[in-house]
């Protein structure tokens, strides 16, 4: 976590604007992995300072304690909530490993594309969810690209067959 000390104008090299979804003063939590570490170790008036693209930070927080209240997710991240299967089948496109877990989103970022819904079940990519503990619940966060659609709950009396074609014999009269 840290706090902001300034931010750039969005401004990329190839021209293109991107709205800023942090400002100074605000406290955030944030990500920094592989050549980013050695990258962004700078002092400033003596002080260690970062310098990472807007990307990288997660959440905004009110406080510098994460709770429900003070933990906001931004730009391109969702927070999803774990849950233990309750006896439903998860149907997912493109044959989807079965799960003892569901997730559920429970925030979304501005900058997320996707048509995610909170409350709704979706399907992250295995090792790419990290845990957040949150009012002692433990919570995962993960990235838009690493969400590949969201899932069915379907009661296991159920028959549900995604994208099905009907076959010819079917459709005769």
């Amino acid at each position: 976590m840290g706090e902001v000390l300034a931010t750039g104008d969005g401004q990329y090299r190839d021209g293109t604007k991107r709205d800023m979804w942090i400002k100074p003063g605000d406290i955030v939590m944030y990500q920094l992995g592989g050549p980013q570490i050695e990258n962004s170790k700078f002092k400033l008036n003596g002080n260690p300072i970062k310098i990472f693209h807007q990307g990288d930070v997660i959440a905004r927080l009110s406080a510098l304690t994460i709770t429900k209240d003070t933990f906001e997710i931004i730009g391109n991240w969702v927070l999803l909530e774990i849950e233990v299967d309750q006896g439903l089948i998860i149907v997912a496109k493109e044959h989807a490993p079965a799960e003892e877990f569901k997730f559920v989103v429970r925030q979304i970022g501005q900058g997320v594309k996707l048509p995610l819904v909170i409350g709704e079940m979706c399907f992250p990519e295995r090792g790419k969810c990290l845990p957040v503990e949150i009012d002692g619940v433990t919570y995962v966060y993960t990235h838009q690209d690493f969400i590949h659609g969201a899932l069915t709950n379907v009661p296991v009396s159920d028959v549900v067959i995604e994208d099905a074609v009907p076959s010819p014999s079917a459709t005769a009269p």
